[in-house]
């Protein structure tokens, strides 16, 4: 016979969180603001309980007092803050533009075909007329005056973001891509494709909508940079797994994330419900001076922002696991690597555009987090879209 799962007291854990569902079904729970809320007794009229959370959790109740665990009540608030809307999906997708002529004057639907000539390292080049000016063009959005054919550049990207370093991945498309020329990219060429890629894509979060969910997280690891320790901080949509912005600080301690917080709330174009986070002072001076004394258009007119910064790995409701299974992605990239050799790394940007639009998520289904918003990437290859779509439209 199986047991069931007992707390520190000695009452089963499961009869808690179904009278904290109980509490909330009823509505008895009253905001009065400034992480306070008031949780009316169940048993008793007239009487309530107050449950705080500005650092730890806490309650006034008897329970919580005589055993510092977690009351129904405390459950209760919590299953209440975490708890946010669905994603409503944008339904945007991201095609290759179509061919036009390089003067804003002609139109695209005149532009034909006329030339393919093979080029010398590698692939073929397309040519083709305008019947307006008369003109003949190349239409390459993302990969104009680039030497090496675009399939040979995204499959370094590719390489680079999934794990390989800059060389390794260079000597891989010379074996695939270049193989009929006998040529091998060089590993500063690599490097140079990266910067370009990263500098191009970098430009999307600010061009299209992203229906993020209210529940972000946020959080920081450690990592090498130019010989150096710094931290990474990073702000992530707790429903679609969708990394927003991105800072580094050379201390952790006395670390200010007012910068990062303002990344992430033009980027997302909203100020979050509710956003979770450790204790670290720096959390708590950024969300004050961005996301509690922001403009009054940008917030929530049920609920103020709510900031929630008692995170750890083994809360149940309030934990910052998502957030930190990141961590463990950026520290797998950078183990090959053995840190990024500048302050702004580029390598770090393309990690997270392959990591929001390109690369499959287990927890979700199989789908990239910019699928989760309803951003679709078309094309055979992704990363040409990605970079065809920044070069054309951004």
């Amino acid at each position: 016979m199986k047991r069931r799962k007992r707390v520190k007291n000695g009452s089963p854990r499961r009869d808690l969180e179904k009278r904290a569902r109980q509490i909330v079904r009823r509505g008895i729970i009253l905001d009065l603001g400034s992480n306070v809320f008031r949780v009316s007794s169940q048993s008793q009229k007239h009487r309530y309980c107050e449950v705080r959370f500005p650092g730890d959790w806490s309650c006034d109740c008897a329970y919580h007092a005589m055993r510092h665990a977690d009351c129904k009540h405390i459950m209760a608030v919590q299953l209440l803050v975490m708890s946010v809307p669905d994603i409503a999906p944008t339904g945007l997708e991201l095609k290759r533009p179509a061919v036009r002529c390089a003067s804003k004057e002609c139109g695209p639907a005149n532009c034909t075909h006329c030339q393919t000539r093979p080029r010398r390292f590698g692939g073929a080049s397309h040519r083709y007329g305008c019947a307006d000016c008369g003109k003949r063009f190349t239409f390459r959005p993302g990969f104009l005056g680039r030497r090496y054919p675009s399939g040979a550049i995204t499959d370094v990207l590719e390489d680079v973001a999934a794990g390989k370093s800059l060389a390794g991945a260079a000597r891989g498309v010379g074996k695939r891509s270049c193989a009929g020329t006998k040529r091998t990219p060089a590993r500063s060429s690599a490097g140079r494709w990266a910067e370009d890629a990263n500098a191009m894509t970098a430009r999307i979060y600010g061009n299209i909508p992203m229906p993020v969910s209210g529940r972000w997280t946020v959080d920081g690891t450690y990592v090498r940079t130019l010989g150096g320790d710094r931290y990474l901080f990073g702000v992530m949509d707790s429903g679609s797994r969708f990394v927003t912005a991105c800072d580094m600080s050379d201390t952790k301690l006395d670390c200010d994330a007012t910068d990062l917080f303002r990344k992430a709330v033009g980027a997302a174009g909203k100020i979050p419900r509710v956003l979770v986070s450790d204790r670290l002072h720096g959390f708590g001076r950024g969300f004050k001076n961005v996301m509690a004394g922001g403009r009054r258009g940008q917030r929530e007119r049920s609920r103020p922002p709510c900031h929630v910064r008692s995170a750890s790995i083994r809360g149940r409701h309030v934990n910052n696991n998502r957030r930190e299974r990141l961590n463990g992605v950026i520290k797998d990239r950078i183990k090959t690597v053995r840190g990024f050799n500048s302050e702004n790394p580029a390598l770090l940007g393309l990690l997270v555009t392959y990591y929001n639009f390109l690369r499959p998520h287990a927890g979700l289904d199989g789908k990239t987090p910019a699928e989760k918003l309803g951003i679709l990437v078309r094309g055979p290859d992704k990363w040409a879209t990605l970079l065809a779509c920044a070069a054309a439209y951004c």
